[in-house]
């Protein structure tokens, strides 16, 4: 039930976010016809590779169906299309030239280490298990931060590096399908 609710819970936000922003494409770091064809062939063989995993491990464990389509779908096209695609393209425009790439992709990515505090999981988690057992909340809160932070690094140079939002899509979604 978790699960499905914060599925719900961010589709009905994208579309919302997407009502009210209005994103182009070029605003999201999309633009499929602009890639080399190697690169289109090696997105999709990722992402054939990414739905392969979640359709093997659904087989697998009936139950792991919404855990996993939640954090390795939902989730990163959500923050992708926040971080990495509308916030990186705003910034990056109102910034000079001179230093609108290593700046933007460092911004983005301490925003996004920042933005893992805000998800109800640890509270959530917290109040099922022993208060005894759980390591401090401070503890916890960093650790979010710190895989926030590494994931962000990752798919921010991506997105630095080639100009689009598919790979830190894609490495978002085998961040998320292995570090569960």
């Amino acid at each position: 039930a978790w699960e499905a609710l914060s599925i719900l819970s961010f589709l009905l936000t994208g579309t919302i976010l997407w009502l009210v922003l209005r994103p182009a494409g070029r605003d999201l770091g999309l633009g499929w016809g602009t890639m080399q064809r190697i690169g289109r062939a090696i997105v999709l063989a990722g992402g054939a590779l990414l739905l392969a995993l979640l359709i093997s491990s659904a087989l697998l464990d009936s139950s792991l169906l919404l855990a996993n389509l939640h954090s390795v779908l939902v989730v990163p096209l959500f923050e992708e299309a926040i971080f990495r695609g509308w916030g990186w393209s705003r910034l990056e425009r109102s910034l000079s030239e001179r230093l609108a790439g290593f700046l933007t992709y460092l911004v983005v990515t301490g925003l996004f280490a920042l933005w893992h505090l805000g998800y109800g999981d640890v509270v959530y988690l917290r109040g099922l298990g022993s208060q005894t057992a759980d390591p401090p909340l401070r503890v916890i809160l960093f650790y979010k931060v710190l895989a926030g932070g590494a994931v962000g690094m990752l798919a921010g140079f991506a997105r630095w590096r080639t100009g689009k939002l598919y790979w830190p899509f894609l490495l978002h979604g085998f961040w998320n399908m292995f570090g569960r």
